[in-house]
């Protein structure tokens, strides 16, 4: 099934234009392929950043182990207790 194209009119650089048209008939499509894959990549869901593992150890404490995880300037420091 064919997409329902709609008819705009833009104002492209020129050297975009003869970039477009050398790769001969169909540069509209050409035009249209690319602006979808940007939109596409652009509005693709942003992946779960998932912790590291500071974050992990900062977030649950090494209870009952007698080390206690500080960070320091982004780095990880353990301190007997």
């Amino acid at each position: 099934m064919k997409k329902l194209k709609q008819k705009v009119s833009l104002h492209l650089d020129a050297d975009v234009v003869r970039w477009l048209k050398e790769s001969g008939p169909g540069y509209h499509d050409k035009a249209n392929g690319l602006l979808r894959t940007e939109m596409l990549r652009l509005n693709k869901p942003k992946a779960k950043r998932k912790g590291t593992l500071a974050d992990f150890l900062l977030a649950s404490p090494l209870r009952g182990t007698g080390i206690e995880v500080k960070r320091l300037s982004g780095h990880l420091r353990k301190v007997d207790l």
